[in-house]
């Protein structure tokens, strides 16, 4: 991008020298002191009053000198100077200020690092207008038209209170500066304005309002140089006889150079009065104020914009090109969208069919378990058929034989308790040994009971998961089916987005190749940008591409002052659409042909690690 002192280096050497003298003259202790003089000048008038009342002799009035008269004596000082003298000068001087409000800079510095901090210093004094998160050159421009937005509001406020006199006069002094116009120069001021009729009446009645002033700020900020010229032709005769304010020396005979100058220091002062600047007596408030008049005037004088214009970018086209760029670009993006919607609904077909194979590999696996189960029971119960009888038998015999000793003792008419103790023991044992018995048997079968349900009860669950899987391997032949007619669609779909995609790679590669002679693209950079932005959002990125080219020292622009820091410079940007990017390069200056620039990432993305 062009930085501060390109825009410097444009003005003569009047202008330089004017510059310079300002921004050492206009200083806190400066403006104090002739607030100071003002106010001893008036009490010693005072004094001099109530004194003549009773004698003649006056006290000395002390002179008071002017901001305007020290700059212009400060001025007067470099006359013999050469600009390559200047120039070193207001480097110096322009350093010194951006250190004075906190910032650390030397003149050992490239030019870029140090316009960098002069213009990060600058919007300082529009914490509220203008955006942090802006380029260096986006932070210029948004300066210069904060101030054309100041000189505009000034004047119109100017202009609303003037007198008959004061406005015959005006309007006669823009009607002078228009019949001093050529038709093509009346023509195109005249349809930049959308006025009917140019005249000194019509100019001035359109300035006093907010929609005329909103008017005369695009002519400022968008119409073409002509127009410019002649506008700002046209302010400096305003402001003549509105403030009454002349050119200090005559090298100011340019509108441009005066506009330099009335929204410079002593214009300013002129303007709103010299006390305002010592509001709070603030050193760096002063600074920001005395910066941003620099770069105001700096881009001013270099074409006064920093970013470059639309149709310099090399994806811009005329509009009727444009539109059809926009509708193809359109239908691209539209392609994309239903490329991943293919891909989505392929993902969600293919772990539909996942799910269900899985579904049937577990019930498969289950039903296996059933049968081994089952077969395990069959196993089990013959056993327990064979055991059964065997205990039946037992059974039989142990109960035979208790029946037969408690048939022996009802036959002898005893009672148990009159048995002897070998009867009683063998009574007891015999009903013991039967009772032992019986109790193994009712266990035995209830046991072959429970397999037989077991295996009811498997063999009916295994039917059921027979029947799950003969419907899941329905369902899973319906999905494949699917599945496979969406294969072919996407598959054609993903050839014509890889078509479309190369092509309008290699279209956007070849552009950007003219365009950034510098630069050398990771692979992948250039693709990802087709993919992610839209024909319309490229212009937001080729413009700070192209500040980063224009740059003799692209580090400087670099928004590194966030918590992730790998070597590589980033800086971010905006888009149409709201959503914020950012660019990632380093520097190699070991490449060949002067390829030193390595872009190496065009993102979207809001990491706020990367804040500037």
């Amino acid at each position: 991008m062009p930085n501060v002192y390109d825009g410097i280096r444009k003005m003569d050497d009047e202008e330089l020298k004017y510059l310079i003298a300002s921004l050492e003259t206009v200083t806190i202790t400066n403006i104090a002191s002739e607030m100071g003089q003002k106010a001893k000048r008036r009490a010693v008038k005072f004094a001099n009053t109530i004194k003549g009342l009773f004698d003649s002799k006056q006290f000395s009035v002390p002179k008071v000198i002017p901001l305007d008269k020290r700059i212009a004596l400060r001025k007067a000082e470099f006359d013999n100077i050469p600009r390559e003298k200047l120039n070193s000068k207001i480097k110096s001087i322009l350093v010194e200020k951006v250190n004075a409000a906190g910032e650390k800079v030397s003149n050992y510095d490239s030019e870029d690092e140090i316009s960098v901090n002069i213009i990060s210093t600058a919007v300082k004094n529009y914490k509220k207008e203008i955006s942090e998160n802006l380029t260096p050159a986006q932070k210029a421009d948004a300066i210069r038209h904060r101030y054309n937005e100041k000189l505009m509001a000034q004047n119109r406020d100017q202009l609303k209170n003037q007198t008959e006199d004061q406005r015959e006069q005006t309007e006669q002094a823009i009607q002078n500066q228009i019949n001093n116009m050529s038709e093509k120069e009346q023509k195109e001021l005249k349809d930049a304005l959308g006025v009917d009729n140019l005249t000194g009446s019509a100019i001035r009645k359109m300035l006093t309002t907010a929609a005329g002033t909103t008017v005369a700020m695009t002519v400022l900020d968008a119409s073409g140089f002509g127009a410019y010229v002649a506008l700002t032709t046209i302010m400096h005769a305003i402001f003549t006889t509105t403030i009454g304010i002349t050119l200090p020396f005559a090298a100011y005979t340019g509108a441009t150079s005066f506009l330099a100058f009335i929204t410079g220091p002593v214009g300013w002062a002129a303007l709103i009065g010299v006390e305002a600047l010592m509001i709070n007596h603030n050193k760096d408030k002063l600074i920001y104020e005395l910066l941003s008049q620099v770069v105001w005037r700096s881009v001013e004088s270099y074409g006064y914009r920093f970013t470059p214009r639309e149709e310099e970018l090399p994806s811009w086209l005329p509009d009727i090109e444009r539109d059809a760029a926009i509708a193809e670009s359109t239908a691209y993006m539209d392609l994309l969208r239903e490329n991943e919607k293919l891909k989505e609904e392929h993902t969600e077909l293919k772990n539909n069919i996942s799910n269900n194979e899985d579904i049937i590999s577990q019930n498969s696996s289950t039903i296996k378990l059933l049968n081994q189960r089952i077969k395990e029971a069959n196993g089990r119960t013959k056993e327990n058929a064979r055991e059964k009888q065997e205990l039946e038998q037992k059974y039989l015999n142990a109960n035979s034989k208790f029946q037969k000793i408690k048939n022996e003792i009802e036959s002898m008419h005893q009672k148990y308790e009159n048995l002897s103790e070998e009867d009683k023991s063998r009574y007891e044992f015999a009903k013991s040994d039967a009772e032992k018995y019986k109790d193994k048997l009712d266990k035995k079968e209830k046991e072959i009971a429970d397999l037989y349900q077991l295996i009811d009860d498997s063999m009916k669950k295994g039917d059921e998961k027979k029947a799950l899987i003969e419907s899941l391997n329905d369902k899973v032949k319906r999905l494949k089916d699917k599945n496979a007619l969406l294969v072919n669609k996407l598959d054609k779909n993903n050839q014509d987005v890889e078509r479309k995609t190369e092509s309008k790679r290699k279209k956007l590669e070849s552009r950007w190749g003219i365009a950034y002679k510098r630069f050398t693209f990771d692979t992948g950079v250039i693709k990802y940008v087709v993919k992610n932005f839209p024909y319309n959002e490229l212009g937001n990125i080729e413009a700070v591409l192209m500040e980063i080219h224009q740059t003799d020292d692209p580090m400087a622009l670099t928004g590194n002052r966030g918590k992730i820091y790998d070597g590589r410079a980033h800086i971010e940007f905006s888009t149409s659409s709201g959503f914020p990017g950012r660019i990632f390069y380093r520097i190699d200056k070991n490449q060949p042909n002067g390829k030193s620039v390595i872009i190496t990432n065009i993102l979207k993305h809001n990491d706020s690690r990367y804040c500037k």
